[in-house]
């Protein structure tokens, strides 16, 4: 193979994960904040919302472990990404 060839293939591989901790990301986030207007909602319902809201804050606590999660993964990604682009592969002689 090419260098221009592995250059491709390792960009192409990079972006394509990249989209997917994006999209992850996304998903976290409309679950943190669905989760965020339920509590609030289950909340000003007064005793009755009590058990609702137990469950809308560990909703809301894995959704930000989502966002977290999918941060580090996509900064992972990045450094990686960058480190094969850098570097040159070996070149068989």
């Amino acid at each position: 193979m090419t260098r221009p060839q592995v250059l491709g293939m390792v960009a192409g591989g990079s972006a394509a994960a990249m989209l997917v901790a994006v999209l992850g990301a996304l998903a976290a986030w409309s679950t943190w904040r669905l989760a965020r207007r339920a509590q609030e909602a289950a909340q000003s319902a007064g005793p009755e919302g009590g058990h609702w809201s137990t469950i809308l804050r560990r909703t809301r606590f894995l959704g930000m472990v989502g966002i977290l999660g999918s941060a580090i993964f996509l900064l992972g990604l990045l450094l990686t990404a960058t480190a094969a682009l850098v570097v040159s592969p070996c070149v068989q002689g």
